[in-house]
């Protein structure tokens, strides 16, 4: 994966739990290899005790053209001291996107291949972050309706919480 690499720390523990994923399958296409995904990025601190941080996270992620979006959401538990919290919160400055952001996605990535799959639609990069394929919009904002709503056979939604594997990064 190219840009930045993320080395594991004894010190700090990060937890993602998923607590919302959706997927819709909203077009057609034969050709793959010329869809491009759009990425929108919420992430909120919730609470802050001692060695225990929490964030609230939502990615919305389209392509163009119009073949698929995805949705997940929930939260990020971070444990260690404030130093090492503090450092995977600072912000890359050659991607302007935290380090923090990079973790939890590679944690849904999985949940979003396995979605796109059921969806027979393309899937997100798993470097999505990192090339400049995907553009980052922040703050979120809401993309117009479709004219058309999708066939229910064509949507997966999972929204019961859903804890990723717990894993030591820094």
């Amino acid at each position: 994966m190219g840009g930045r690499e993320i080395e594991p720390s004894e010190e700090l523990e990060v937890r993602v739990e998923i607590r919302h994923l959706e997927g819709t399958r909203i077009g057609n296409t034969s050709d793959y290899s010329s869809v491009r995904f759009d990425i929108q990025v919420e992430m909120k601190e919730e609470e802050r005790r001692g060695e225990e941080l929490t964030l609230s996270f939502r990615f919305s992620i389209s392509t163009k053209p119009p073949v698929a979006k995805f949705e997940v959401g929930g939260r990020t538990i971070i444990l260690g001291p404030s130093r090492a919290t503090e450092a995977v919160l600072e912000v890359d400055p050659e991607t302007q996107v935290p380090t923090i952001l990079y973790m939890v996605y590679q944690k849904v990535f999985t949940n979003l291949f396995l979605l796109s799959s059921f969806l027979d639609s393309p899937c997100p990069p798993p470097d999505l972050l990192y090339t400049s394929k995907g553009r980052r919009t922040t703050p979120m904002t809401e993309e117009p309706e479709q004219p058309e709503s999708p066939r229910v056979e064509d949507q997966a939604v999972v929204q019961e919480p859903q804890e990723v594997e717990a894993v030591k990064q820094g």
